[in-house]
């Protein structure tokens, strides 16, 4: 029976042909500089700006045509060639899921961590695009756009992605079950869960390290018993612990003690507070992401941290 039911997905979603679903309509005067149509593909959707980590994303499996356009400069800004595209969504009566422009969607970080084609299909000006994405619904099918657009020189480009979603596959995102939204917005254990459902992750204060150590302060943090308290009162909560080391000596081998870090607080939950492993993930970034200036010594022992973040 398993065999047989995922055989009827195969077919669904290859009978979701690309071009069955939604369309864009490209700006007046522009040319397309490639178009790819797969009927069965996956793609990350991006439902949120960089933060810590990575860009928040909805895991999509369907039909995934991806196009991209150049043209000259058609609309007076960026805004106003977003617009061509969100007006088109909205025509249709998508529900827009998240709207950015360059500095706000996470610059660099975002641009490099979505997927883009490449030059010359595609060319991103870090201080000049946008980027939208939105879902709508056809028959029994989800249709998912996302839209990124930028100028470079007198040149505009345009990059659009449709997924067709057969409404019996599932939409799953990757890695462990995610908490649910209207979980995450009531988390509990104080001010700890309050960080962790208005920005997504925490610092775990007062879990501190000496340089180039991986071990644990003395005595009990105030801090990790309080995400023992969370993740007992959340039976559905999923987290990953991130580490962080100052900026002495090379990346690698901070990267390295970084990841031991937030090992040595997971085993504390585990060991001390009967924390579901499987709950728990432990990262590590060595010195890519500080807290503060690494240029004095107090600096540094602020940079000596471990975060929590939902996995979402």
């Amino acid at each position: 029976m398993a065999r047989i039911a995922a055989s009827a997905l195969v077919l669904a979603l290859a009978a979701a042909t690309p071009a069955a679903g939604f369309e864009f309509a490209a700006p007046p005067g522009s040319v397309q500089t490639g178009v790819s149509e797969t009927a069965l593909d996956t793609y990350a959707l991006p439902t949120g700006p960089f933060s810590t980590l990575a860009a928040p994303v909805r895991r999509l499996e369907g039909a995934v045509t991806r196009s991209t356009w150049r043209s000259a400069q058609t609309f007076e800004t960026t805004q106003g060639l977003l617009n061509h595209f969100r007006g088109q969504a909205l025509g249709a009566d998508f529900e827009i899921l998240f709207e950015c422009e360059a500095r706000a969607c996470g610059g660099f970080d975002f641009r490099f961590g979505t997927e883009v084609a490449r030059p010359p299909e595609m060319e991103v000006n870090l201080s000049d695009f946008r980027f939208f994405s939105a879902v709508g619904r056809e028959g029994r099918s989800e249709i998912y756009t996302t839209a990124l657009v930028s100028r470079v020189g007198a040149s505009d480009f345009v990059q659009t992605v449709v997924v067709t979603v057969p409404i019996a596959a599932p939409v799953t995102p990757p890695g462990p079950d995610p908490v649910a939204d209207d979980a995450v917005e009531q988390l509990g254990a104080g001010e700890l869960g309050t960080a962790l459902s208005q920005n997504g992750y925490a610092v775990l204060e007062g879990v501190d390290f000496a340089a180039g150590s991986a071990q644990l302060a003395p005595g009990e943090a105030s801090s990790i018993a309080a995400l023992a308290a969370l993740l007992a009162e959340e039976p559905a909560l999923r987290v990953a612990l991130v580490g962080h080391t100052d900026a002495t000596g090379p990346l690698p081998s901070n990267i390295t003690i970084s990841r031991e870090r937030a090992a040595a607080v997971r085993q504390r939950l585990i060991e001390v507070h009967d924390v579901d492993p499987a709950r728990v993930r432990a990262e590590g970034v060595g010195y890519l992401a500080p807290r503060t200036s690494n240029t004095t010594a107090e600096g540094r022992r602020v940079n000596r941290r471990v975060e929590v973040v939902v996995l979402k």
